[in-house]
């Protein structure tokens, strides 16, 4: 039986026990691969395409940066058309959709301007982040559900 691609139009054929198992709707592996590339499902799905069909991401369209995003300018995330996507570092994309200024907001205006590292009130080494006052390693040997079973002794936190 002969049929008609749905992507190319070429003429392809087939046999009954393929149009059963796989519908026969393609004269090849890279039609069919092309077909669920031109239409993804949903929007998770279409950025999982975007990112299969464009690896090499190079510099951010803004800042020069190197880009880690791919942002659908036209906001459908099943459009990977070339001309809908812009390569962005994650910071011009933050800025691009409008999360950076939620993110600055949520972190207390601190984003450019990290917290410094403080010193352990028990040894004196500069730690960051600190757990009640204490570097990582004091952390562990003072933490109350530390037993002599897991090797070590029971300590008393303040």
């Amino acid at each position: 039986m002969t049929k008609y691609c749905i992507v190319c139009a070429s003429p392809f054929r087939t046999f009954p026990a393929w149009e059963r198992k796989a519908g026969a709707k393609f004269c090849s592996r890279s039609c069919m691969g092309k077909a669920k590339i031109k239409a993804p499902k949903s929007p998770d799905a279409g950025r999982q395409t975007a990112r299969r069909i464009h690896r090499l991401l190079g510099k951010c369209d803004y800042c020069e940066n190197p880009a880690r995003d791919r942002h659908h300018k036209n906001g459908d995330a099943t459009d990977n058309s070339t001309e809908n996507l812009a390569f962005l570092c994650r910071k011009c994309h933050m800025e691009e959709d409008g999360r950076l200024m939620k993110f600055v907001a949520s972190a207390g205006g601190r984003i450019d301007h990290p917290l410094p590292p403080r010193p352990c009130s028990e040894c004196g080494r500069l730690w960051k982040p600190t757990r009640r006052g204490l570097c990582g390693a004091c952390y562990d040997r003072k933490r109350p559900w530390r037993t002599a079973e897991c090797g070590g002794e029971i300590g008393e936190m303040d």
